[in-house]
């Protein structure tokens, strides 16, 4: 795996790490370099590893890694996958695109003109599927550990600002009550997933009636189960269709239990 000193050492970003969420940041690396996607937190068959398990993986203490890992997240060291909710690092997947750049123009016989237009294609693929993705694009030479705030970091602490916190208190604390689960409603890539919902839309109703839905059709499936969690729940890929699976009789018998939630967590951001 290269390995960039300069970067690691200069920028004041990871300086300003402490040391134990600097280590993990390292051996998160490491994992992304081995993942049959380069540079994303994915296992083999392509599904992102929740942060749980990226803390066992790493073998730390639980309760303080995870607030490492949030606070990797909130200094934007890393960036996600608002499909999948998948942890990918900006540079390893950048160089990984320029290195099968310059492979197919080596192919061509290292002529600039065929690099150049290899490059522009590529550029060109690269932004419909990151269009696709929702996944913003990053200058050609912005280190891995840069906190460059643009306009779309900005928007999105507009939006963490418009939604009370008590939201995120009511709609985790309805999930975990219905499922008998300890999820945090502090817990940043959550909350990021809560905001792109009612950014799409969405309210607060909408997201207990896909926690009773899913309860309803996974609870007895211990292969389906292990999903009851926001990163698969609150996709954007998967929101939407979870609630459309939502029968006509189903809704009927629902709507009593969406309104006693309603009673008992708030109707803020209804």
């Amino acid at each position: 795996m290269p390995w960039y000193v300069g970067d690691w050492l200069k920028d004041p970003l990871v300086r300003s790490l402490p040391p134990d969420a600097r280590a993990l940041w390292f051996d998160m690396l490491c994992y992304m370099w081995e993942s049959p996607e380069r540079g994303v937190m994915v296992d083999e068959a392509g599904t992102p590893y929740t942060d749980s398990e990226i803390i066992r993986m790493v073998g730390l203490d639980n309760q303080n890694s995870g607030n490492w890992l949030n606070l990797l997240e909130r200094k934007k060291v890393f960036s996600r996958r608002e499909e999948n909710n998948a942890i990918y690092s900006r540079r390893m997947v950048r160089d990984v695109c320029l290195s099968k750049i310059r492979s197919e123009a080596g192919k061509k016989g290292g002529n600039p003109d065929l690099l150049n237009q290899s490059a522009k294609q590529s550029s060109s693929n690269l932004d419909k599927q990151n269009a696709s993705r929702q996944v913003k694009q990053i200058p050609e030479y912005e280190y891995e550990y840069e906190n460059d705030i643009d306009s779309e970091d900005e928007k999105e602490e507009k939006e963490e600002a418009a939604i009370d916190s008590e939201v995120y208190m009511d709609i985790i604390g309805h999930m975990n009550t219905v499922f008998g689960t300890s999820y945090r409603a502090t817990t940043e890539s959550t909350r990021r997933l809560i905001r792109g919902r009612f950014r799409d839309g969405f309210t607060k109703k909408d997201f207990y009636a896909v926690h009773l839905k899913k309860w309803a059709d996974w609870k007895d499936d211990p292969k389906m189960a292990k999903y009851l969690r926001p990163a698969t729940l609150y996709a954007q890929s998967k929101f939407e269709g979870y609630l459309n699976q939502i029968s006509t009789a189903e809704r009927s018998r629902m709507q009593s239990l969406v309104a006693q939630a309603m009673a008992k967590y708030g109707a803020t951001n209804d």
